[in-house]
């Protein structure tokens, strides 16, 4: 896939149950995801008193998958199918 300068790739992030699992089962499928967001809330320049459950649950639910122009439609493809693997589990 080429380059498109009208396009912002950006994270493309799912909820998942067992997150740490989750991220075990991917990078044994050769497949690396990430963690890039964090409730403003626990952040330290945010940092209160205030319980958000609903948000705290979410966070720790979220992981990234890879997005990016040099993914090739088989790559699209494997991580796809990886995912509805654990999916189906």
């Amino acid at each position: 896939m080429q380059f498109e300068k009208d396009c912002s790739y950006h994270f493309y992030w799912i909820r998942v149950k067992k997150r740490s699992k989750f991220i075990d089962f991917m990078k044994n499928h050769k497949i690396e995801t990430g963690i890039h967001y964090k409730p403003i809330h626990k952040m330290s320049l945010y940092s209160n008193k205030i319980k958000l459950k609903v948000t705290d649950k979410i966070a720790n639910d979220i992981v990234s998958l890879p997005t990016h122009p040099n993914l090739s439609q088989d790559d699209i493809s494997r991580i796809i199918n990886a995912v509805n693997k654990w999916k189906n589990n």
